[in-house]
């Protein structure tokens, strides 16, 4: 099954003839660095089932007249829940009559805006256990500290080494154009200053990315920043380690099999299923006097393949050095 980008999703689903409503809101979706370039594949039912490679199969020369080899590696079955991104937006009909259609259209946008930021923070540090099992698991949950695709930049914090970050891209498997570094912004406010600074810089650049967007690059690695989430706290602030300092940057090779959202279907206006986000009017409410616009969207993220993700961490804020 083939996986699709918000952003990819928006050219088909205008191509479908979708409502200026949903066209709206994935518009806005759209508008962050993280949210539009990861790949949903679909799937049916309430989880996403799937084999990771344990080991991987001997391969061994033989002589004339041997039989090949035929050894099987093992495959491990893994599986990712669904979680149940949804949004009812309400807005007084009293505004509506007293103010216009843009009393509700300014919740709508501002209720896009936050999904947005919510599906970012959700991808790179959600938690299942520490939501009560609301929250998808991302990035940082998947991937701990000490695990075998996790690397110390320093044993207890220091600013960045671009030779770490080195090892952290090599340890993600495929082409550097392939892979991407996920990081906050004030850790790529360093890359500016590292772009200025004798002996580290020549290695940061900006360039059209496949979004047609000026964006950061280390060598031929895109550098995808994050902001803040919904109530305005960093997704990737300098917040971990034992002295709440430091912050982790992530290497992710993204595709279908690699690392990628994972989306369930949702219900239509007209009780129908359509794979992944549904947008539309509810009407007004019987019980309130509230007009009521509805979001679903049924996802989780996975890492399919060990190598197609890496962690960096215990870096400060502190300047990058060669």
């Amino acid at each position: 099954m083939a996986s699709t980008t918000l952003w990819e999703q928006f050219a088909l689903r205008t191509q479908a003839n979708a409502s200026g409503l949903e066209l709206g809101v994935r518009a806005i979706l759209n508008t962050g660095e993280l949210a539009p370039v990861i790949p949903w594949v679909n799937t049916e039912g309430g989880a996403y089932v799937y084999a990771m490679d344990d080991e991987l199969p001997d391969s061994q020369p033989r002589l004339f007249d041997e039989a090949n080899d035929d050894t099987q590696g093992s495959t491990v079955t893994e599986a990712e829940v669904l979680k149940i991104y949804g949004k009812d937006i309400k807005t007084d009909s009293s505004k509506i009559a007293l103010f216009g259609a843009n009393a509700h259209a300014r919740q709508i946008e501002a209720s896009a805006r936050a999904l947005r930021m919510t599906i970012e923070r959700d991808f790179v540090r959600g938690d299942s256990s520490q939501s009560n099992g609301r929250q998808m698991d991302g990035l940082r949950k998947k991937i701990t500290a000490g695990s075998s695709q996790a690397i110390a930049n320093h044993a207890s914090g220091a600013g960045l080494s671009f030779a770490a970050l080195d090892d952290l891209i090599d340890a993600v498997d495929g082409p550097n154009s392939m892979k991407r570094l996920v990081m906050g912004k004030k850790m790529a406010l360093r890359f500016n200053a590292a772009s200025r600074a004798t002996g580290v810089s020549g290695t940061v650049d900006f360039k059209l990315n496949e979004l047609g967007r000026s964006v950061m690059y280390y060598g031929d690695v895109e550098i995808i920043r994050t902001d803040v989430d919904a109530k305005n706290v960093a997704i990737q602030g300098f917040d971990e380690g034992s002295s709440s300092n430091t912050t982790s940057i992530y290497c992710v090779s993204m595709g279908e099999g690699l690392v990628s959202g994972v989306q369930g279907p949702s219900l239509t206006a007209d009780g129908t299923v359509q794979p992944g986000l549904t947008i539309y009017d509810v009407g007004e409410s019987t019980t309130t006097p509230t007009r009521i616009t509805r979001i679903s969207w049924h996802a989780a993220m996975v890492i399919e393949n060990k190598r197609a993700a890496a962690r960096l961490y215990n870096i400060t804020n502190a300047a990058i050095t060669a």
